[in-house]
């Protein structure tokens, strides 16, 4: 059986006013992560950011089992 990945979502902001998605994942230590997809689109917001993240995770995961590797 695939393993559960372990995925976190956080927003970065690289310059004042402009805020990426940005999706981590837990390497072999799960205290380590290290980025597993990011959007390319600079929002105006955190929260514009985070939504448009959290869509972007809603739809690469299987709702019934998770995100598996």
């Amino acid at each position: 059986m695939d393993f559960l990945r372990q995925i976190a979502l956080t927003v970065d902001e690289q310059e004042p006013g402009h805020f990426y998605w940005v999706l981590i994942e837990a390497k072999d230590d799960a205290r380590v992560y290290g980025e597993f997809m990011a959007g390319n689109t600079a929002y105006g917001t955190y929260m514009e950011a985070l939504e448009a993240g959290f869509a972007e995770l809603r739809r690469i995961v299987n709702w019934r089992n998770g995100l598996r590797g």
